[in-house]
């Protein structure tokens, strides 16, 4: 879980991709759901909104 790779949809069909490299110790990952198909991912590294 070195190379996560995570999806956002916006409205179309998952067209953002993001490739994220980091290590799993520095990161906590919140994922919360809006409305039926958007998302929106939180990415904390030290306790800072990196995303």
């Amino acid at each position: 879980m070195l190379s996560p790779l995570f999806y956002i949809n916006n409205g179309d069909f998952f067209n953002k991709k993001f490739n994220f490299h980091f290590s799993i110790e520095y990161v906590s990952l919140q994922i919360k759901e809006i409305g039926n198909d958007c998302f929106i991912i939180y990415l904390k590294i030290n306790n800072k909104n990196v995303f």
